[in-house]
Order: structure tokens, then C-alpha cells, then sequence
């Protein structure tokens, strides 16, 4: 049975997004928010989700990627965007995906509120290491896994944070098989039914047009008004 927000899920999933397209909606979190005494509120919470297998995605492209990660955090628009927020910070992870089984965490989750924050998670991403995966990727199972690292707000154990808005940034240079359109376009739909806001996506590599295809009909979702 499709629910209304199964549809409206559907239905938004008619473009790709910018990449880091979430950070511009830092202030969502209202006043007032009531969160657990142990855990940091923040005005959201992002996972950037990153296809690591191979050959798809070179070695250079891949630290040109992390780069564009490093670079984009510690611009000025970017840190001016956190600021503005209510909590003027976010919480950032970085998530490795591949074959099913394969979702490693690069970077856990830390607090970004200012350039020095930046430049730490900058540096951590610039020196991390790669996994390897040489099997087709499976992004249902990887939203699964980001959906649950988002802690509370899921419905799974505390990750030290709480928001008001849990985004995914997808960035993909491999073209799933059709087999997995179904997994995961209903992974989608449990993640955003779950509590995740917005699943945004990137296209990389030589396959970009039939990445996006993929992503767009299967990935991308939001449950915030306004957001097309």
C-alpha cells in the first residue's frame, strides 16, 4: 500500500540536487527545541554518503572528491550558512559504501561551528583512507545504514547530537543494477518515514546521465515544505 508520503516522496524525485545542497538550510531548527540532556543540539545533522568502488571511481577522483568536500566546509558561504542558524553549528559524518555488506565510517561524527572546526574536519577528510570494493554498490543498504547513524531521531541509539533536520549527501560515480531499484527506492522511503529530511544526490564520473536517472528515481526524497 502506497502511503501519501510514499507519493510525495515520488513525486520529488524529479531532479538532482546541488551537492551540499542541505547545508543551505542550517537554520531549520526552531527555538526551543527539546533535546536529551547528554545530547549537543545543532541546526541539522549531515552523513555524506560516498560510493567507494571501483573502477568507477579512480584514486584521483576520489581525492579530488575528498578535496571538494575539504574545500566546500571551510568556505566562507558555507560556515556563514551554519552560523545563521539558531545553534549556529551542524554535526558531520562521512560514510563509506560499497557491495551490500560494506559501510564504513571516515569520519564519525563531529560539531562544525566556525573555521577552526572547518579545517580539523578539512584535514580529517584530505587524509583519509580509502576502502576498497570492486563489487556493484548497493545504496539501499547504504541509506539503511546512514538513516540509522543519525541516532534518536530514527528511532536508534544517541550519536552525541540532536536536530531538527538529518539530511544524506549522496555521491555516486557507479550505475547500481536495475535488480536494486526496487531495495532501493524503498530504503528511501523508510529512511525519510523514519525521520530523515532531505537525500540529496551527485553524480560523478563518466556515467553521470545514467547515475542521475538511477538517483532521481530512486534516491533523492524530501519531507520539508518548500523543497522541490
Amino acid at each position: 500500500m502506497t502511503t501519501p508520503q510514499q507519493k510525495s516522496n515520488s513525486a520529488i524525485r524529479a531532479r538532482l540536487r546541488p551537492p551540499l545542497a542541505g547545508l543551505g538550510i542550517a537554520g531549520l531548527a526552531a527555538a526551543g527545541l527539546c533535546t536529551q540532556a547528554s545530547a549537543e543540539s545543532v541546526d541539522s545533522e549531515i552523513v555524506l554518503l560516498v560510493d567507494i568502488v571501483r573502477p568507477e571511481l579512480s584514486n584521483s577522483e576520489f581525492n579530488r572528491l575528498m578535496d571538494g568536500y575539504a574545500y566546500a566546509f571551510t568556505s566562507s558561504q558555507v560556515i556563514n550558512s551554519i552560523q545563521s542558524g539558531v545553534f549556529g553549528s551542524i554535526a558531520v559524518s562521512m560514510m563509506f559504501y560499497g557491495e551490500s555488506s560494506l559501510q564504513v565510517v571516515g569520519v564519525p561524527w563531529m560539531r562544525v561551528s566556525n573555521a577552526a572546526e572547518a579545517q580539523t574536519f578539512a584535514s580529517l577528510v584530505r587524509n583519509i583512507g580509502r576502502p576498497n570494493s570492486f563489487a556493484y554498490s548497493n545504496p539501499g543498504a547504504a541509506l539503511t545504514a546512514a538513516t540509522a547513524s543519525f541516532g534518536t531521531e530514527t528511532g536508534h541509539a544517541g550519536n552525541g547530537f540532536e536536530s531538527q533536520a538529518q539530511i544524506v549527501e549522496v555521491a555516486s560515480a557507479g550505475i547500481p543494477t536495475s535488480s536494486m531499484a526496487a531495495s532501493t527506492a524503498a530504503a528511501s522511503d523508510n529512511a525519510l518515514a523514519s525521520g530523515v529530511d532531505l537525500i540529496n544526490a551527485m553524480a560523478l564520473g563518466n556515467f553521470s546521465s545514467s547515475i542521475n536517472n538511477f538517483y532521481s528515481a530512486n534516491v533523492i526524497g524530501s519531507t520539508i515544505d518548500g523543497v522541490p
